[in-house]
């Protein structure tokens, strides 16, 4: 399980999920509750770490509504660096501190308390 991981998906999460199926496959489109960032994962995010993928198609349904961000799996896939700390405020680098994400994308979407 992931550190910080609950089994009840409710409890602690900063974001939102839905699962589509698209053709054979199910890909979960989250959204982060605080900022307009959209990630697509496979299914299977919730039992570890998430799986970031690429979607082509859903990326561009989201070029309609352009308040949204859709990230890029390689963007979510970067190792955290002291500098992207610099932009988060005290109480968000100390669940860094404490959580120790090693990608950009556990920052974004995490199950902290």
């Amino acid at each position: 399980m992931v550190p910080g991981a609950h089994s009840d998906p409710d409890i602690a999460r900063n974001f939102v999920k839905e699962i589509l199926r698209i053709d054979e496959d199910r890909v979960a489109v989250l959204l982060n509750c605080i900022h307009p960032l959209v990630v697509f994962t496979t299914e299977h995010e919730l039992n570890g770490a998430p799986n970031f993928v690429d979607h082509a198609g859903l990326a561009e349904s989201f070029a309609d509504f352009p308040e949204y961000t859709v990230l890029t799996r390689d963007t979510l896939q970067q190792s955290v660096s002291p500098a992207m700390l610099t932009s988060l405020a005290p109480s968000e680098i100390e669940q860094c501190e404490y959580w120790k994400p090693t990608r950009l994308g556990d920052i974004i979407l995490n199950y902290w308390d």
